[in-house]
């Protein structure tokens, strides 16, 4: 059971200005489902005329026409633009439907509408609803993978600065044992130059002064 409470769920009477001919425009209800805004026009009620199915159709039909024009669903930047037509009596889909040569669901999606009536209002707006939570569960899908390819970004930034501090250890390394490897090569030759140098040296003549 849908609970809809009035300025919080719903609005009545609201007044739209269209940006491009900033004309005004009054709508009977905006439904607020979420971050969802959907206009519902009320229809006048075409049940108790003499009029039979087909001529009641037409005038249904005139009467939709008519809503197409007004574009409430891209005022409110509804998803896709739709607004919802509310017709009270429930004999409306078939006089729709005797009018010859008409087809009322290539009719309602060029128009952007959507005809509800008494028996299906509830279903329609509780579909809307779930469409919303599925929006908004796609629009965080979507910001988590976007965080995830900017968090890879930065681990495979992180990645090439370590890659590129191995290769200068390795480099530091490298040069440090090649220190080592010439310092050990020279330390034999070292000593055995020393070691000449103090042998001669000692049979060298003395060259201090007699007592």
């Amino acid at each position: 059971m849908l609970r809809l409470r009035r300025g919080q769920d719903f609005q009545e009477q609201v007044t739209l200005r269209d940006p491009h001919s900033d004309a005004t425009l009054r709508v009977d209800f905006v439904l607020r489902l979420g971050e969802t805004r959907v206009a519902i026009d009320v229809k006048r009620s075409l049940a108790g005329s003499d009029d039979d199915l087909e001529q009641r159709g037409r005038k249904a039909k005139a009467q939709l026409d008519d809503l197409g024009t007004r574009r409430y669903g891209e005022l409110l930047r509804s998803p896709g633009g739709f607004t919802l037509a509310f017709f009270p009596e429930e004999g409306i889909f078939d006089a729709l439907a005797a009018v010859k040569g008409f087809d009322f669901h290539r009719f309602c999606a060029e128009r952007r509408l959507w005809v509800t009536t008494p028996a299906s209002l509830g279903a329609v707006i509780g579909l809307l609803r779930e469409l919303d939570q599925e929006r908004r569960r796609e629009a965080e899908v979507a910001e988590q993978m976007l965080m995830l390819r900017e968090l890879d970004g930065a681990l495979c930034a992180l990645r090439d600065q370590f890659l590129k501090l191995g290769r200068q250890l390795a480099g530091s390394v490298k040069a440090y044992n090649e220190i080592l490897a010439m310092w050990g090569s020279r330390g034999p030759e070292s000593a055995a130059s020393s070691g000449s140098c103090g042998s001669s040296c000692a049979s060298r003549p003395s060259t201090s002064p007699p007592n």
